[in-house]
């Protein structure tokens, strides 16, 4: 079996959540910006041009915003777990690969952003 090359990227996606370690970051949603990369065959979409044959990226975005709305996270692991596990059982993919910035995280330093990244696949 070849590799899979082909993606599709959902680059920026900007959103507010409830996410910190401590109750007082938890307190007041917080602005989170997250990639995705979503592997499947897109040789299908590719030859008929009709969206049945590839993944709706207006689903996917709804399903991210519909997560980080539902509950508080205290690790942005966990958060950006919770995608790629929503994604792998919703969408037809192989494999999605989810980062999770934090922008301005409260801490005793000056920081642009935290993040992680993790990459899950269907056969996990």
């Amino acid at each position: 079996m070849t590799k899979m090359a082909d993606k599709i990227i959902i680059s920026g996606l900007e959103c507010y959540t409830h996410i910190g370690a401590q109750a007082r970051e938890r307190r007041y949603k917080q602005k989170c910006v997250i990639d995705l990369e979503l592997q499947r065959d897109l040789s299908p979409a590719g030859r008929s041009d009709r969206l049945g044959e590839t993944v709706d990226y207006s689903k996917v975005i709804q399903v991210v915003l519909d997560l980080v709305n539902e509950q508080s996270y205290k690790l942005l692991e966990r958060l950006a777990t919770e995608i790629a596990e929503r994604l792998l059982v919703r969408f037809s993919v192989e494999q999605v690969t989810v980062r999770v910035k934090k922008l301005n995280p409260t801490s005793r330093a000056f920081l642009d952003w935290t993040a992680v990244e993790l990459t899950r696949s269907a056969l996990d």
